[in-house]
């Protein structure tokens, strides 16, 4: 499959001068500044939550991506396979931002619903946490079982114990 995301970027009022590939998404520079055209695979619902969420950021003076719709006032632009896209707003610079705890105390809030399906189970990193302990049990066992072992593996059942050890008491 060939994606062309000039079609892609026709849905979206803006004038594309040129677009190149980003990481996980296309970078469009356009009349009204750097675009990024991402893949998207979740519910409309969750978009529409993300757009009103980034919109409140906005307006609380907290540097955010924003969510541009569709000449058509769609939330995401789909391509012939039925794929959706998000354009987004770009902004050079660093990923990781001291900024984040401003971030995080506006969304705090947020005066609208926060959907179900966006709140995270209170037992997420507990169950996490818990999963990667398995993890590395397998990992373990599956080396443990090799009659072959390379300098990797030997260092790593060299250093399983101490490793292991910590994770459990991280999961306690």
């Amino acid at each position: 499959m060939y994606i062309r995301p000039e079609q892609i970027a026709e849905q979206y009022e803006m004038e594309v001068k040129s677009i190149s590939k980003g990481r996980d998404c296309f970078l469009c520079e356009t009349d009204l500044g750097m675009r990024a055209l991402k893949e998207y695979r979740g519910s409309v619902e969750r978009a529409e939550f993300l757009a009103g969420m980034l919109d409140f950021l906005k307006e609380q003076n907290i540097v955010a991506e924003q969510i541009f719709y569709t000449k058509e006032g769609e939330i995401f632009a789909r391509d012939e396979e039925e794929q959706n896209y998000l354009l987004l707003s770009v902004f050079r610079g660093a990923e990781c931002d001291t900024k984040l705890a401003g971030l995080h105390n506006a969304t705090e809030q947020y005066p609208d619903e926060v959907p179900e399906f966006v709140k995270m189970n209170p037992n997420a990193l507990l169950l996490l946490y818990e999963k990667h302990n398995r993890e590395l049990r397998q990992v373990r066992n599956y080396i443990r079982g090799r009659k072959q072992k390379n300098e990797f593996e030997e260092m790593f059942m060299r250093q399983f114990a101490g490793f292991f050890e910590k994770a459990q008491a991280v999961t306690e």
